[in-house]
């Protein structure tokens, strides 16, 4: 069974019983740009003061813009796409990822602050004891700027391609390539700021065909279970459940 368009909603379902937790699940579409953006200003300042010349600056932070698609790729495919076996970590990564594969919501499509901040916080840690030492302090805030960039651009861009119609060539051929991760083929298209970044490893597929994931499969031998469509209901936040079961209810209704 091919993966389903998700339903949109302005304000989304309550995944967590503790209110603190679900308000924590949601974002404002202002909330990264105003908290990332400044620190992606005051890295590349503080790339400055260590009398870095403006051809030096460019490079790094252009490196660091880079760098941040090759983690969004490396992130989207092998991370928020992991299938567990255990229903306990099936829940943990539903809410990660798959919750947003089933509803799209305006207040959590863009990353929440506590999992834009854990990542971040990993990442700044590598570049501290990573790239600080190997090319000084001064080249690795202004890499740390262009990725700080980097990642909001490709947030919006997230936002912008579920909620909007790009009327430039480039805008529409993102926004094709990952409606088609969402709707036929979530094994391809991971790269969403920069698609093209798939043809490096091969995770591209001509916008308009269907994945070997959405056909029927004849022997579960050959299934892979990182790309499995279907999620175990035991897999879901009993919220979830909850709000399925209700969904559903009116339309088993309706067919007898």
């Amino acid at each position: 069974m091919p993966p389903q368009r998700p339903n949109t909603l302005d304000r989304g379902i309550r995944l967590f019983e503790h209110p603190l937790l679900d308000w924590g699940s949601r974002v404002h579409p202002a909330l990264p740009g105003l908290f990332w953006g400044p620190v992606a200003v005051a890295a590349l300042a503080a790339s400055v003061r260590y009398d870095l010349g403006p051809l030096a600056i460019g490079a790094w932070f252009v490196a660091g813009y880079a760098a941040w698609m090759f983690a969004e790729y490396a992130l989207h495919r092998w991370f928020f796409h992991f299938r567990p076996r255990s229903a306990r970590l099936q829940r943990v990564f539903y809410v990660v990822h798959e919750h947003h594969h089933r509803y799209q919501e305006r207040d959590r499509l863009l990353a929440p602050p506590l999992m834009s901040l854990s990542i971040g916080a990993i990442f700044v840690g590598a570049f501290f004891l990573a790239v600080a030492p190997w090319v000084g302090y001064g080249p690795m805030w202004a890499f740390a700027a262009g990725f700080c960039v980097s990642y909001l651009v490709y947030d919006y861009t997230h936002y912008f391609i579920h909620f909007a119609k790009p009327r430039t060539r480039w805008g529409r051929f993102v926004r094709r390539c990952h409606l088609e991760h969402h709707f036929s083929t979530p094994d391809r298209w991971f790269c969403i700021s920069f698609p093209p970044l798939d043809y490096l490893f091969g995770t591209q597929r001509r916008v308009g065909t269907r994945s070997d994931v959405a056909r029927p499969q004849h022997d579960d031998r050959d299934r892979d279970d990182r790309h499995r469509d279907d999620w175990s209901r035991d897999g879901l936040p009993p919220l979830v459940r909850r709000f399925e079961d209700a969904e559903h209810e009116p339309q088993q209704e309706r067919g007898s």
